[in-house]
């Protein structure tokens, strides 16, 4: 992610999932139609390496499981049914909520430029599909969970400021998109406080603290801009909440290694038992660590819509933390 490295591009057709209840290895999520996902590393069931790195690999390169999921085993999307398989998944590891163009890629025999699907693209490959005939069930739900890559490219923007605004700008343009384009559920999951995450841990308290600054900044504001729709449609995630929850009671979640301790590290190429990890590598959850983020998921959309707090509160503390990044960026 530029000053904090970068977390974690063409989407599979989407198809409808039917009226049944959407499954996953860790939750359930029940009454919804469909579930679309647009997203990036965290969220990537494989669109990635499926697109782009399985032509010149034969098999997962190191940092990847099985299915060229960033991870060793399957993301909280996957877990909930948008798998590889399910054609309404269309998160790509490396996208941006900006779109950025083309970023350098190792496969181990070469370094590769790779043009990924940013959430601009994402949302107008939902609408091509859309376009080509598909029919949405009786009642939809999408996932939007980007920024991520945005914070931590913030760290080397000229200008942090517009480049978190940026950003916000374009979760909140697909959010409108997507309620007019007839999903009346959508949850925007917030930003993974980076500052937490061991590929910034490593790098001192000053990447830690202008990390987690970022985050914040980000988050701030972009539940302020969503505080505009209707909240029976819209609700955000706290996915940095969350984080620094589990940071704050590894042993209580189920993991006994630091919270910088990263399984690929570890054990190697094969990082083939994660158990105890919260992290798979420098950015990324284990798979353990994406079914809590999908039990949470699955819980919050369950019960009745929780209203955003009030705009001009978050509006405020979102700025706050913009200026403050102006000032470090100016120092």
């Amino acid at each position: 992610m530029s000053t904090f490295r970068n977390l974690t591009a063409a989407a599979l057709t989407a198809a409808s999932l039917g009226m049944m209840p959407i499954t996953g290895s860790a939750a359930t999520l029940t009454g919804f139609s469909d579930f679309y996902v647009f997203g990036d590393s965290y969220s990537d069931p494989g669109n990635l390496f499926a697109t782009f790195i399985s032509p010149f690999v034969p098999a997962p390169p190191p940092g990847f499981d099985r299915n060229g999921q960033v991870s060793d085993g399957d993301t909280w999307a996957s877990q909930l049914g948008a798998d590889i398989n399910s054609g309404t998944n269309f998160a790509f590891a490396s996208a941006r909520a900006v779109t950025t163009g083309s970023l350098n890629f190792d496969l181990g025999i070469a370094t590769v430029p790779i043009d990924v699907s940013d959430l601009p693209q994402q949302i107008a490959a939902f609408q091509a599909q859309l376009a080509g005939g598909l029919t949405l069930g009786s009642n939809p739900l999408a996932a939007v969970f980007m920024g991520g890559n945005d914070v931590g490219d913030s760290g080397s923007a000229a200008d942090p400021v517009a480049r978190l605004a940026a950003a916000v700008g374009e979760v909140v343009s697909s959010v409108g998109t997507l309620l007019s384009e007839g999903i009346p559920n959508v949850v925007v999951m917030g930003a993974p406080d980076v500052g937490l995450l061991p590929g910034v841990q490593q790098g001192g308290i000053g990447a830690i603290t202008e990390a987690t600054l970022a985050s914040a900044a980000y988050n701030g504001a972009l539940q302020a801009a969503l505080a505009a729709f209707d909240p029976a449609q819209v609700q955000f995630f706290d996915t940095a909440g969350l984080l620094q929850e589990i940071a704050g009671d590894l042993s209580g979640f189920g993991f006994n290694q630091p919270l910088a301790a990263q399984c690929l590290a570890a054990l190697g190429v094969s990082a083939a038992n994660c158990d105890g990890f919260l992290f798979f590598d420098d950015l990324h959850p284990t798979e353990a660590g994406h079914t809590i983020i999908a039990e949470r998921f699955a819980e919050q959309v369950s019960i009745a819509p929780i209203p955003l707090p009030a705009s001009s509160v978050l509006l405020l503390a979102g700025l706050g933390g913009l200026l403050m990044l102006r000032r470090r960026a100016c120092a």
